[in-house]
């Protein structure tokens, strides 16, 4: 699970001059649990419908 200054540090980016050419892109905070095909959710929990 994120802290909320690790989120924060995203927005922060996000919102800066720096990144004033990137629209309409979603951005997945999840500290690369996702990468690679690993699951998020707890072992025996149902995906959302």
């Amino acid at each position: 699970m994120a802290e909320p200054e690790e989120i924060a540090r995203v927005v922060l980016a996000l919102a800066s001059d720096e990144f004033s050419y990137m629209t309409g892109s979603s951005v997945l905070v999840d500290g690369g649990a996702t990468a690679g095909g690993r699951s998020i959710m707890p072992a025996g929990a149902a995906p959302p419908n």
